[in-house]
């Protein structure tokens, strides 16, 4: 299973484990007043101050642990204290056997099945014992909880555990949904980070295409322009010299942005430790200047030299031209620097763009992004 569907996986749990440490603390504080003051039974209020502190502690012992030793304290809280109330009480209140059914459920979340059928199997004895005292006579109520005052509580405390399943089972629920809905936007993002890798995979072969396709006749170009400048260079009229110059100009300039092009298009063919990033800003310049023209003005500013970089030159310059194209700004100012063992790209203005991928493309690296004051620095360490 990919880390980031681990991480998420483990923060729902940790999410749902903190919502059953606070009902269930608060249920059990809640149950203690009566016990402890109304029924004068101070075994089960101490029992219940217990299970308490047991369930305060549950994202405390999970950090220290794991969330599987938390739930299973959890299990051992519910199950021990029904086990207990069923002692001294004689029987099984129905209140006492939806909580002893809770432990499997709460299990077969945060652990999973196996501990889930050994929790029910463990209720399964408890409910034996407890018919099997109570079937042979040798089940007898405290007498503090035989008194009329206890028994005429006795409708209220049932339909008050009966409540605290009911929250527990929501809060369930609650955390259920919630992991759902991350879940399934997490789903929508990857996919739309797939379409996206097809879609510039589609682009890169369109355009490695059109680079071989131009390169043959530009090689054919170059040839005879070599052959006419020979041919011409003592031509007495100094116009001739001036157009094949210009056209051997254009040729060049054509040849630089077929290399561009290939350079994006063969990205998975290139070495990934000694990136130039004066390249890299030549090809951002070159392919995307026509573009953000048509809405202001793209400014590269390109230094004479700059230390190789970890790194694909083809993908870190595809990144660069995402990210000027998908800006919102009318004009685009992109230039780099080095600075303490690191060359850094600085792309401003940014307005509301999105950086996961230019993260997790440059961690691969040993880089990252940061993103202050409107400006977005994307650095790379140097070359060993």
């Amino acid at each position: 299973m990919p880390s980031h569907e681990v991480s998420l996986e483990q923060q729902q749990r940790t999410e749902f484990l903190r919502s059953l440490s606070r009902v269930g603390t608060t249920f059990a504080l809640l149950l203690v007043p009566g016990y402890a003051l109304g029924l004068h039974f101070y075994a089960g209020a101490l029992s219940l101050i217990l299970a308490a502190l047991i369930f305060a502690l549950l994202p405390w012992i999970a950090r220290r642990t794991s969330i599987a030793v938390s739930a299973h304290l959890a299990a051992l809280a519910f199950t021990g204290g029904v086990s207990i109330f069923a002692f001294v009480r004689g029987d099984l209140p129905l209140g006492a056997l939806v909580f002893l059914i809770l432990s499997p459920v709460v299990l077969a979340y945060l652990v999973g099945p196996k501990a889930a059928m050994g929790w029910a199997l463990v209720g399964v004895i408890v409910i034996g014992v407890v018919l099997w005292r109570v079937e042979t006579g040798r089940a007898h109520t405290l007498a503090q909880l035989e008194t009329p005052e206890a028994l005429a509580q006795k409708n209220g405390f049932e339909a008050f555990g009966l409540i605290g399943m009911l929250l527990l089972m929501t809060s369930m629920a609650l955390s259920v949904d919630r992991r759902r809905r991350v879940v399934e936007q997490e789903r929508l993002r990857l996919l739309k980070e797939l379409n996206e890798r097809a879609a510039g995979a589609r682009l890169g072969r369109l355009a490695s295409g059109v680079a071989h396709e131009i390169n043959n006749p530009l090689a054919w170009m170059t040839s005879g322009l070599s052959f006419l400048q020979e041919r011409f260079s003592n031509d007495p009229d100094p116009e001739v010299g001036e157009v094949i110059g210009d056209v051997v100009q254009g040729a060049q300039r054509l040849a630089v942005i077929v290399s561009d092009l290939q350079a994006v298009s063969y990205r998975d063919t290139l070495p990934t430790d000694a990136a130039d990033p004066v390249r890299v800003l030549r090809i951002v310049k070159s392919l995307a200047t026509a573009e953000v023209g048509r809405r202001g003005v793209l400014k590269v500013e390109t230094p004479a030299h700059l230390p190789r970089i970890r790194g694909n030159e083809g993908a870190l310059a595809e990144l660069l031209l995402e990210l000027v194209l998908d800006s919102t700004s009318k004009d685009v100012l992109l230039n780099a620097e080095s600075l303490e063992g690191r060359v850094v790209f600085l792309l401003s203005p940014v307005i509301a763009t999105e950086f996961d991928r230019a993260r997790s493309m440059l961690s691969t690296w040993g880089g990252g992004v940061e993103v202050i004051a409107g400006v977005a620095r994307l650095s790379l360490p140097h070359a060993q």
